[in-house]
This record gives C-alpha cells, structure tokens and sequence, in this order.
C-alpha cells in the first residue's frame, strides 16, 4: 500500500511541479496566434451575442446575468478569452496524454526513467520541462511503469479542470488583452463585440453594424427591472417608456428627474423606438421571472409585479426565442 501511495505521490508532483507549469507555459505563448485564428473565424458579433444568451440560460447563475448585464464588454471579452484558453489547453493535452500512454505501453516492468526519456523527445518541440526536476521526483520511484503512467493520466485530468477554472475565474482581462497583438479598437473585436455600447436605462447590447457608426439602436429593449435602479422593478420596456410621462433620474442628470421622452438631451447618440406595442423578449421575460427577488435585492427595491404569462415562460421557451 505504502509502495502505490508513494506511486501516486510521485505522479501528482510530477504534474504539480513539472506538467503544470509548462502546459500554462504552452497556453501563454500560444494565447496570441490562437486568439487572431478564432477571432477571424468567428462570425458577427450578433452570433457570438446569441452563444453568450445561450451559455447564461444554460448555466443559470444569476451572478453571471449580472456581470452580463452590468458591463456586457467586459463579459463577453472574458468568456471569450477563456474559451481560447481552454482551446490551447485541451490542444497540447491531446498531445500529451498519448505520449504517456505510450511510455506505459512500451515499458511495463522497466525502470521510470527509460520510458520518460522518450516523453521528453516527443514533447520536446511543444513543451520545456527539465529533466533534472523531473529526476528529483521520479529518483525514489523504480515501481511499474505502467501503474505510474496510470496516476500520471489521472492527475493530468485533475489538473485540466483545475487549469480550465482558473481560466474561467481568475485574472484581469484587460491584463490578458495588453499581451495580445490585436487591442479592443482593432476590426478583429469589433467584428465579434460590436461597439459595446449599452441602453443607459435597460443595458440592452447597440445592435447598429458596420465601423464609425453614430447612432445606436435596438430593436428590443430589455425590461427596464433589470438595471435602473428604482423603488419598485418594473417590466416595462424603453420603447414603451419613451412614449409615457414617465421621469428618470440617475447620475447624468445629478440626481434630478427629467422626462423619458426628452432622454435624447442626455443621451444623443442614443435612438430608441417609441412604441408601446413592443414587449420584452421571451427569453428576458423568463430570465426576470426566474430572478425576480434576486434583481430586487440587487437594487434595493421591492419586486417587480411579474405579468401572469411571464411566470409560465420556460427555459426550453427562452431558448427557442434565441432562434427566431
């Protein structure tokens, strides 16, 4: 028992202290030429908009609808960031697991060191590891190959999701963004964020196309509940507020209130539809619906009078409105 436990030890350093680092080492230096592929191969920003609303309803963490909302730019270039991330992880692990597996096939009573010295010829053009921290670790360890090797496989997908979580939580994207050759001006962002300009009321995502454009615009604002701050969450949208007698007050306007349907004396470059036909889409209906308190908490406010249909909505409906 001692013998395999000491096995394991051996393996889990091996991946701590030598595996780890240079697979981080990989992503870093890779991170620059993946992000320009991905980005030219993304579709519009519309799309990509589209894959975030998806992912949010799927994971339905109201946490992440509030970063979404709150500072959409910031978001979406983290999860994008990420997901890069992720791809390069998974890219030089697919090399290297089965350069282990090999080394286990090829040597099953031998000593650890032979079979390893081929995982360091094969692996070499990919990823540096030193040999003479690797002897330390593996100097005590003369066992099988094969359970070695085992352990090693096993602690290699300890450490992806370990690696992946990182990605997802830690580190400033605006840090990630300096290392990079193409900087948030570039055409390659924009084509995937779009300008990142919000609703000041709603937050609702500008979906005007096309570069240097002076106007933005939505074509379905978000209910108003989910951003401004008020006494009491309302539902209502822009499009039907901009037509009532309704005020607003808030930083710009130095606590004051002053009219909606004058809001484009504070907000000029802003066009919003005055139509009080328009509702809110199916899938924020769902999403206000579902998070109701939890919004109102946020805002120190009390909660929205939820519409009857609006409690019926459901996660299969909200999806299927992404398609439309």
């Amino acid at each position: 028992c001692n013998k395999k436990d000491q096995c394991q030890k051996k393996a889990k350093e091996f991946c701590d202290l030598c595996l780890k680092p240079a697979l981080l080492d990989y992503v870093h230096k890779h991170l620059r030429l993946e992000v320009i592929e991905n980005f030219q191969n993304s579709d519009n920003y519309k799309q990509y908009h589209t894959f975030l609303l998806k992912e949010l309803l799927e994971e339905g963490v109201f946490e992440n609808y509030l970063q979404y909302i709150k500072n959409y730019e910031e978001y979406a270039k983290k999860v994008k960031l990420a997901d890069v991330e992720k791809y390069c992880l998974s890219k030089i692990v697919k090399k290297v697991k089965p350069v282990v597996k090999s080394a286990k096939e090829e040597n099953v009573t031998g000593k650890v060191f032979e079979p390893f010295d081929k995982f360091f010829d094969i692996s070499k053009n990919d990823i540096v590891i030193s040999k003479e921290s690797l002897g330390m670790i593996l100097f005590l360890n003369q066992e099988n190959i094969s359970q070695f090797a085992d352990n090693i496989l096993y602690y290699i997908d300890e450490m992806v999701k370990d690696l992946v979580s990182q990605f997802e939580e830690n580190g400033s994207v605006e840090e990630k963004l300096s290392n990079l050759p193409i900087k948030p001006q570039n055409e390659l962002f924009k084509k995937v964020f779009g300008c990142g300009k919000q609703c000041p009321f709603c937050k609702v995502l500008c979906e005007a196309r096309g570069d240097g454009h002076t106007e933005h615009w939505a074509e379905i604002h978000h209910p108003k509940g989910l951003s401004s701050p008020c006494l009491e969450l309302k539902t209502d949208v822009c499009s039907t507020i901009v037509n009532s007698k309704a005020q607003f007050s808030n930083s710009d306007t130095k606590g004051t209130f002053y009219p909606y349907k004058y809001y484009r004396d504070y907000y000029p470059n802003w066009k919003i539809a005055g139509d009080s036909s328009i509702q809110a889409s199916d899938y924020w209906k769902y999403v206000f619906a579902k998070f109701n308190e939890k919004f109102a908490e946020v805002c120190d406010a009390l909660k929205a009078d939820i519409p009857a249909d609006w409690n019926r909505s459901t996660q299969e409906k909200a999806m299927e409105s992404l398609k439309a």
